[in-house]
């Protein structure tokens, strides 16, 4: 391996043409599914629609023009690409499924349980036939549907028998009972059992009307109010499923909270430790929570470090340097793709973050979750990986005119 170091992405996206989920489909849904092509029902994100021509016109020509958007279905394709970027290994989201199902994104379609449960069984059934041709590279994430417990400890186990690494949770919907609901004992304890990762990723648990859901409004003000609203939806989970004592009574869980920023952790959890230790209410909470939700948070807790920047790394101790993961989101615009290194020098280099931190963040952390194999990965690294004292370096003043990463700058 050398000076070469693991890097692992914590946040991709893989999905096929939507005609091609049509064998996936159980025969029942497939004239649901034939309606919903026909009237061509967006259940994705469609980025060309809301975001500036600077960031997507070099995106265009950089993926769609050059066939590497075909990563998105095409494995062999797909690692190599991200191979010349120093990724060896990827833990995969969806980027579109029948129905709407898994509920990514602020334009996903609203359709009824059987038709979601449907449609996230196609998607994973898909996923499994993509993985199976780079097993090691790549930690599937398989879609789950809480409308009927029961189906849903199905999935569990279905996933687990798979190979898949974890699961793509919805947010907190208004039509499912809350997380704290003991209907959802069987599933904690699936997910226990199975050791499959909850991944929380940014972009759940949006209500139709709500956030960039509201009707009669310019796309303009609806994906500003999308914006502001889409971490803080992404976030819920954590205090839900923390007070409510979950995470106490299943400390088997394990939790990601994936594209939603991280710098927003030490600021939730000194709030959340400061009502538990010297709030005004009762103090019956701590027979439900023994400890300090900051030590749930750093026992079963942990970022997926997409749209990353300089300061997310700053707040690194408070949110836990092994609690941090990076994301390069491929094949998203505001991915880090064909320019991996100097965003890693912008937000790694620039915070003289030390070599054993650097590593954890960059796969360590990464590689121990999602239970990749860092024997089968080593060839690979020492092969195509990136120079860890040239992360370490930060941006040369000669690109950082040239540097259009604007996350990076973001503020706290």
């Amino acid at each position: 391996m050398g000076n070469n170091t693991m890097i692992i992405s914590v946040d991709g996206h893989a999905a096929p043409p939507m005609e091609a989920y049509r064998p996936y489909l159980e025969k029942k849904f497939l004239p649901a599914f034939e309606e919903q092509l026909a009237a061509h029902a967006r259940v994705s994100i469609d980025f060309f629609l809301f975001f500036d021509p600077v960031v997507v016109d070099p995106w265009k020509k950089k993926l769609y023009d050059t066939g590497i958007i075909n990563g998105r279905w095409d494995a062999d394709l797909r690692v190599k690409e991200l191979a010349a970027e120093g990724i060896v290994a990827e833990v995969l989201f969806p980027d579109g499924a029948p129905f709407g199902a898994a509920g990514i994104g602020h334009e996903r379609v609203y359709s009824p349980p059987d038709e979601q449960l449907a449609g996230g069984r196609a998607y994973n059934r898909w996923l499994a036939d993509f993985i199976s041709a780079h097993p090691q590279r790549f930690a599937a994430q398989g879609i789950v549907t809480l409308c009927d417990i029961d189906e849903a400890v199905k999935d569990v186990y279905w996933c687990a028998e798979h190979g898949f690494r974890g699961l793509v949770m919805p947010g907190v919907e208004n039509d499912v009972p809350k997380f704290w609901d003991p209907v959802y004992v069987p599933f904690w304890k699936a997910c226990e059992e199975t050791g499959l990762v909850l991944n929380f990723h940014g972009g759940i648990g949006f209500s139709p009307g709500f956030g960039p859901q509201i009707e009669g409004v310019p796309m303009e003000v609806r994906i500003r109010v999308g914006t502001m609203e889409f971490p803080f939806m992404a976030h819920r989970p954590l205090w839900w499923l923390l007070w409510s004592g979950v995470l106490e009574r299943h400390p088997g869980l394990t939790l990601v909270f994936t594209e939603q920023h991280s710098d927003w952790v030490p600021s939730v959890l000194a709030k959340m430790d400061h009502s538990y230790q010297f709030g005004k209410y009762r103090d019956d909470i701590k027979k439900v929570v023994p400890r300090l939700p900051s030590e749930y948070w750093k026992r079963q807790c942990y970022t997926g470090s997409s749209i990353l920047s300089r300061h997310d790394l700053a707040c690194r101790h408070e949110i836990g340097v092994n609690n941090m993961m990076f994301g390069a989101d491929f094949p998203h615009p505001e991915g880090t793709f064909t320019n991996t290194t100097h965003y890693l020098q912008a937000t790694v280099g620039v915070n003289d973050m030390p070599e054993d931190e650097t590593r954890a963040f960059l796969g360590g952390t990464a590689a121990r979750v999602f239970r990749f194999d860092v024997d089968a990965l080593a060839p690979l690294v020492a092969k195509t990986g990136l120079d860890i004292d040239t992360i370490r370096t930060p941006l040369p003043a000669q690109f950082e005119s040239e540097f259009t990463r604007t996350d990076v700058l973001r503020p706290a």
